[in-house]
């Protein structure tokens, strides 16, 4: 697959969830920033957001993974930012062993300076009027996990890609909430 790394286009990222036999989750670091993400990236004109991850987790993490399912649909504007819209798919499980190959510095995009397995924190429900919130609680003295590595955005997101794959759902989110009860999930067939 031919891509031009010029012209990305920033309303559009595509990201896998790739979690190993622990149910961990794979999260890489970009020096631009110093924050975890998701293996992904911006999504090219004329490129599907499942191309677009297949080619990125690749490319930042020496993984040959096909996509399985879409598992979130994020429509993200936030204050400050670019609107965006992000695609989450799940990957298979790979062995807590696999060997990561981060890419060699380019020059051209945000880097990748490490890679970290993180667990998922443990979610805690909070009744605030009549909504249910489930807020992110970081385990004590335990391994490091997504709220602690990763921005709260990212972290309700990832969050919300572990609840579908486990439920065999597809979630659609605003701002790392649920859109709406009945859209926001929708069996996938």
């Amino acid at each position: 697959m031919l891509r031009d790394n010029d012209s990305r286009d920033p309303r559009r990222r595509a990201s896998a969830l790739i979690r190993d036999g622990r149910g961990w989750v794979l999260t890489v670091c970009h020096t631009e920033d110093g924050r975890y993400w998701l293996p992904g990236g911006y999504v090219r004109p004329r490129e599907s957001p499942r191309d677009a991850v297949e080619y990125e987790v690749r490319r930042l993490t020496g993984l040959t993974l096909k996509p399985r399912a879409l598992l979130v649909l994020e429509h993200r504007d936030v204050e400050g930012g670019e609107a965006t819209t992000e695609f989450v798919y799940a990957a298979r499980r790979v062995p807590k062993d696999v060997r990561i190959v981060l890419p060699e510095p380019d020059g051209r995009s945000p880097e990748i300076c490490a890679y970290r397995w993180l667990m998922l924190d443990e979610a805690v429900e909070v009744r605030v009027l009549d909504a249910c919130v489930r807020l992110l609680r970081e385990p004590r003295d335990g391994p490091p996990s997504i709220n602690s590595h990763c921005s709260p955005l990212l972290a309700l997101q990832i969050r919300a890609a572990a609840e579908a794959e486990a439920s065999g759902t597809f979630i659609e989110l605003a701002n790392g909430l649920p859109t709406g009860n009945a859209e926001a999930r929708q069996r996938r067939t």
